[in-house]
C-alpha cells in the first residue's frame, strides 16, 4: 500500500509524515485491497484541514477534517475512515447472494415419441 502525503500552503515535518503511515498502514487488515492512499493536509488562517482519499473495489472514499493542529486533524479523519472502510467491508463481506438461473439441471431432451399404430 502507498501512502502520498501532501503539504498545501504549510511545511510537514517528518514525525507528522511518520504518524500518517503508521496509523494509514492500519488499514490493510479490514481490506487488503487498498492500494494507494492519498493524505492533503493544508493549512488556511488558523485551521490544519486533512483530506484523506482511498479507492477501493471500485469506491472512492473522501474524508475531511479540520482542527488547529495537524496531527488531531489527521487522527480524527483517520478514524473516520477506519469505520467508513469497516462499514464498506461488512456490507460486502454480508451482503445477500442473488439467485442464479436456479438450482435445477438443464431438463434432459425429450424421448422420441413412436407415432406407429400397434392397433392391428
Amino acid at each position: 500500500m502507498q501512502i502520498h502525503v501532501t503539504a498545501r500552503h504549510c511545511e510537514i515535518g517528518p514525525e507528522l509524515r511518520a504518524y500518517a503511515e503508521q496509523r494509514l498502514s492500519r488499514l490493510n487488515k479490514y481490506d487488503a485491497g487498498i492500494r494507494e492512499i492519498r493524505v492533503i493536509v493544508s493549512h488556511e488562517r488558523k485551521l490544519h484541514t486533512v483530506e484523506l482519499t482511498l479507492h477501493a473495489h471500485g469506491e472512492d472514499f473522501v474524508i475531511t477534517e479540520s482542527n488547529i493542529e495537524a496531527g488531531a486533524a489527521l487522527e480524527h479523519a483517520a478514524d473516520r475512515l477506519e469505520e467508513r472502510i469497516r462499514r464498506a467491508k461488512d456490507k460486502r463481506v454480508n451482503a445477500p447472494r442473488r439467485e442464479g438461473r436456479g438450482d435445477d439441471p438443464i431438463p434432459a431432451k425429450p424421448e422420441a415419441v413412436d407415432d406407429t399404430d400397434d392397433e392391428a
